[in-house]
This record gives C-alpha cells, structure tokens and sequence, in this order.
C-alpha cells in the first residue's frame, strides 16, 4: 500500500510540475499585409508578371519584459518557430541573459536589450536577432515599386566610392533582382515596405 501511495504521489508531483510549466513565445498577433515593413525572404525567379510569390514574412523574435522576468528552468521558450526546454537561466557580465549555455551552445540562446525595442531580443552573430517565418505570402508591386540594392556595400566598397543599385517601376525592379549577380534575398538582408495592399519597397543591405 505505502509503494501505491508513493507512486500516486509522485504521480501528482510530476502532474504539478507540467502544469506549471509556461512557454515563453515571440510577441506576435498577425501579418498585416495592407502597411507594414516586414523582413523578407524570396526565391527571385517567382518574382513575375508584377506579383512577389511565395514571398516568406518574418518577423523578430522579441519578448515581453515580464515574462521573462518569470522565465523558470523547466518552462519552454520559443525562437526561429523552435521550442526548447529552458534547463539553465544566467546572467552575464553585459546583463545578457543565457538559456542552456547561451547562443553559441546546442539548444542555447541569448537574450538581450536594446534601445530600439520594447522587450528582449535573441542575440546572434554581429547582433542580429532571430526571426520567426510567418508564412508564405503572394504580393502584387506597386506600379513605382522601388528596388534598392546594397548588399555588396562593405566597407572597401564604400571607401572606394561604390553606392548601391536602384531602380523603380515593375519592369526595372524585377530586371534589377533578375540580373543581380548575388541571387540570397533573406530575412537578415532584405525586408519590403507594404501600403495599401502592394509592395513599394525592396530593400536589401550588406551583411557581414
């Protein structure tokens, strides 16, 4: 009788410990593809006849500053539509908060602050942040759709005078991403401008 009641009772504790467990998640509540700015990525041969196919929206993974300050080992946490078991919380020197040994460890991230946002940020490499893929998308271009082109900038070319490569209308932005030499339109290089339903803007810069 003792070994069922220890049993049922470490039963419950299990049951507890699951039901206590939260998940940390993005803030996020929908796409809006009518005015907004998005990071993008794209294969640029759907790029036809006006329209943007299968055009993949991001968004940035950031967090509300009160859940995380209630994140506990065991809850879960969610980044680049992964989920992870939280096992370690710690903070460093730079008050960065580490989750399983931080980014640069298996399961790990990083969370940071900065002064451009409204909650903690994934950090990355050269302090980018991760983003999470909402879905594929089709988006009609605006007829002065533009196109600014820049991902080669570093800084040799800048020192050396180089700008980046524009252009405007339909049939020049689609000629422009068609012809460009560097094919990688992804959601740390690029991101597009949405107004009243049409692409107006295609943006891409250099990463390092």
């Amino acid at each position: 009788m003792k070994k069922i009641i220890c049993a049922i009772m470490t039963l419950m504790l299990l049951v507890s410990g699951l039901a206590l467990a939260e998940t940390l998640a993005p803030q996020f509540t929908e796409l809006n593809t009518t005015e907004a700015t998005y990071p993008v990525a794209f294969n640029r041969d759907d790029l036809k006849d006006g329209t943007l196919t299968d055009a993949h929206l991001f968004t940035e993974d950031i967090y509300d500053i009160a859940e995380v300050d209630k994140l506990a080992v065991g809850d879960t946490f969610e980044a680049e539509g992964k989920t992870i078991t939280v096992e370690t919380i710690e903070k460093d020197e730079f008050g960065h908060i580490n989750l399983n040994g931080g980014f640069e460890a298996e399961n790990g991230y990083t969370l940071t602050t900065a002064e451009d946002t409204n909650g903690w940020t994934t950090l990355l490499w050269d302090d980018f942040c991760t983003h999470t893929d909402r879905g594929a998308v089709s988006l009609e271009l605006a007829e002065d759709v533009t196109f600014t082109d820049a991902w080669f900038l570093d800084l040799a070319a800048i020192e050396a005078g180089r700008e980046a490569i524009t252009a405007t209308g339909i049939e020049a932005v689609t000629k422009a991403i068609q012809e460009s030499e560097n094919d990688s339109f992804y959601e740390l290089n690029t991101e597009i401008v949405l107004k009243d339903g049409k692409v107006t803007e295609i943006n891409r810069h250099y990463v390092p």
